[in-house]
């Protein structure tokens, strides 16, 4: 902790940096500071004796923390939801957020954080709880006129509260009547049911129901300075602290951070005298304490106007020096959970349309129906493992198919390429001889060049028929035509000699082999479709065989 000379002297220098340049907002802070803004914080004239029944936390200063937060804690947040004081309309009812968020928070920290989170009803407090100076109870309920945390407080010793689910905010001030304190609705359906059970309307479906778990306070008190707030908030949990929040603080937070926290120049040398106590209107929750990187020492604290506003809804402030007043009057209660324990150690359900609280059924008159409910669940699961068992065997069996359906498609491959090269190793091998004479038969060949002026007209050469059937694949081999084929090849004049005439008849003759070798080459695909088809047939008997079940 930062000790109070070192803090003090961290305030004069920061104090004369911002002075000189904030005078220009100083006339802002001085207008709003000659009216209030309502946000509801009223301090009662005469309050009640504190209510204290234990020791008061005595932690020595030398042993508070530099920083704590009850936001995280040990990597555990021990807060609630955060809420909003002006909504559904603009309400002043600080004093009953910020003290209920307080008792929210401390209930969570005294549970160590077990569910449930338990949020206090803010309207049943708003209906009930009256105004310190009005002990008689003659006038309503302070509700958004403002009022004091300390009301609330010496309020729940002898009436506690129920949850927020009993009755939720409103934002406006009610009746604590049994529906103004807890109750439920049905559907216009269900009210127009003659089935439906018979209850007193207090409102169009609604109607008062008993309020279950209530919460109270066992003890109460105030403080205030630096050290006495952080030693309560350490010890037992966050406390509630008046402060007085401004038109720049409301409508322009942002305007004023340094390293984050708040820190209003107006506050500091001659130009403080202008602030009073007469400015706090407002009521909200401290959790913890910090310094920034830079030695700016803060609170953090929790607001109530919606998490849209300063750090989602929370807020630094600067800590040692009473900013804003925030460390001169603040308040603490100890929450009472014993109806919360013994509801939960009673096993206690509650009723939809009373909402009466009544222990369970004893286990030994419904052994019947227990039994039949064990049976059930185990029928299930016998079912739900028969089921799983079913499902395996079911895979292992697509599996096994689709390893027998990979397994045949591979021999199959491998038998067609072994016939493929058996056929290929049994066809009749040409000789080169004959398959040059034969490529000058061939259509594609480029056409001959015409022969250069005064050269001998070119002669073409033709295979005799003996040799032509001699290199024929679709023949058989015939030893005597490739015998003849080889003489033609080797002697030139054994070639039939063309003129004229006989050119015309080799070209007619090559355009015949070409005619024939396209229709050779449509049989031979034909036949490989031929061959695909049946290929595919015998795969879909395979998988109609193989197909699992």
């Amino acid at each position: 902790m930062l000790c109070e000379t070192c803090t003090r002297v961290h305030l004069v220098v920061f104090s004369s940096m911002l002075i000189a340049s904030s005078m220009s907002m100083a006339s802002v802070s001085m207008a709003s500071a000659g009216g209030s803004l309502n946000h509801g914080h009223q301090r009662a004239a005469v309050r009640p004796p504190p209510l204290v029944l234990s020791a008061l936390p005595s932690l020595s200063e030398a042993a508070i923390p530099a920083s704590f937060d009850w936001r995280n804690v040990d990597g555990r947040s021990l807060v609630t939801a955060d809420v909003n004081q002006h909504i559904p309309t603009y309400c002043g009812s600080c004093w009953i957020h910020g003290t209920i968020a307080a008792l929210n928070d401390r209930i969570k920290v005294a549970r160590d954080g077990q569910f449930p989170d338990i949020m206090l009803s803010r309207q049943v407090a708003m209906n009930c709880v009256h105004a310190l100076d009005d002990p008689e109870k003659k006038k309503p309920p302070a509700g958004c006129h403002g009022g004091d945390a300390w009301a609330i407080h010496s309020h729940m010793v002898h009436s506690p509260l129920p949850d927020e689910t009993c009755q939720p905010y409103e934002a406006k001030n009610g009746v604590c009547d049994p529906s103004g304190q807890c109750r439920n609705c049905f559907h216009p359906d269900t009210v127009a049911n003659p089935a439906t059970p018979h209850v007193d309307y207090t409102s169009k479906g609604c109607f008062a129901v008993a309020p279950g778990v209530m919460y109270g306070v066992k003890e109460y008190g105030g403080l205030s300075g630096e050290a006495e707030m952080q030693r309560e908030i350490h010890a037992r949990g966050p406390i509630v602290c008046s402060f007085a929040a401004d038109a720049t603080f409301m409508m322009d937070y942002q305007a004023r951070l340094v390293e984050g926290v708040y820190v209003d120049p107006t506050y500091f040398g001659a130009a403080a005298a202008n602030h009073t106590r007469a400015e706090v209107d407002h009521d909200i929750e401290v959790t913890g304490w910090g310094v920034t990187p830079g030695g700016l020492p803060y609170w953090v604290a929790r607001n109530s106007w919606g998490t849209y506003w300063g750090e989602r809804g929370w807020f630094k402030v600067l800590r040692g020096a009473n900013h804003l007043f925030i460390e001169d009057d603040c308040a603490w209660a100890v929450p009472d959970l014993s109806a919360f324990d013994a509801n939960v150690a009673a096993r206690e359900v509650g009723a939809y349309v009373t909402g009466e609280q009544r222990q369970m059924a004893d286990e030994s008159s419904a052994a019947q129906v227990k039994a039949h409910a064990v049976a059930a669940v185990a029928a299930a699961s016998h079912a739900a493992a028969q089921h799983a068992a079913a499902k395996a065997d079911a895979h292992a069996i697509k599996g096994k198919a689709a390893e027998a359906k990979l397994v045949e498609q591979a021999g199959a491959k491998e038998e067609r390429a072994e016939a493929k090269a058996a056929a290929k190793a049994a066809q009749p091998r040409p000789s080169a001889a004959a398959l040059m004479s034969l490529a000058a038969l061939d259509p594609r060949r480029a056409a001959p060049q015409p022969a250069p002026k005064g050269a001998q007209p070119a002669e073409y050469t033709l295979l005799s028929p003996a040799a032509l059937a001699a290199i024929d694949p679709r023949r058989p081999a015939d030893p005597e035509a490739e015998e003849v084929a080889e003489a033609e090849a080797a002697d030139p004049d054994l070639h039939w000699s063309l003129g004229s005439f006989g050119r015309a008849a080799a070209c007619a003759l090559v355009g015949l082999a070409g005619v024939a070798a396209w229709r050779a080459t449509a049989f031979s695909r034909r036949a490989r479709a031929v061959e695909g088809e049946a290929v595919r047939a015998e795969w879909e008997v395979a998988e109609a065989i193989y197909k699992p079940m």
